[in-house]
């Protein structure tokens, strides 16, 4: 994790063990589903609002209120195959959902709030999120 505010910008890396599988093609009960959701997306509220609580602190002091831009990336084994654009952005909902509860933002607010997807073979399944700021700075 690294947590690094500088001129103009603000910065925050965490990666997190989790497991972002499809659930378009996933044939889990609808339960099942929805307490898988409910765990990560909880996690990631968790980690990001406690790790970063500084730089979210810094955050709000700026004004105007700093645009956000989001990346999450799914790690995935060497031996898995990368999903395609709308598997993976499925996969990643929960967790987007959770970046945006830490960040007290509205997920549908893209004046504000911005995310990208990505994915990377590494040794083991993970999420990384990345979240970058120019302070000051609203997209229009």
């Amino acid at each position: 994790m690294t947590n690094t505010a500088t001129f103009g910008v603000i910065q925050f890396t965490v990666t997190l063990p989790i497991y972002a599988r499809s659930e378009a093609n996933n044939r889990d009960n609808r339960f099942v589903k929805a307490k898988r959701a409910k765990e990560q997306r909880g996690v990631v509220r968790a980690m990001v609002h406690g790790n970063a609580s500084g730089v979210l602190k810094l955050a709000k002091l700026i004004t105007p209120a700093p645009a956000f831009t989001v990346t999450l990336t799914r790690v995935h084994r060497k031996s898995a195959r990368p999903l395609d654009d709308d598997n993976l952005r499925g996969s990643l909902k929960a967790v987007r959902d959770g970046v945006a509860d830490a960040l007290g933002i509205d997920d549908g607010e893209i004046r504000r709030l911005r995310f990208s997807y990505a994915q990377e073979p590494g040794r083991d399944y993970a999420v990384r999120i990345e979240i970058t700021s120019e302070s000051g700075v609203r997209r229009d």
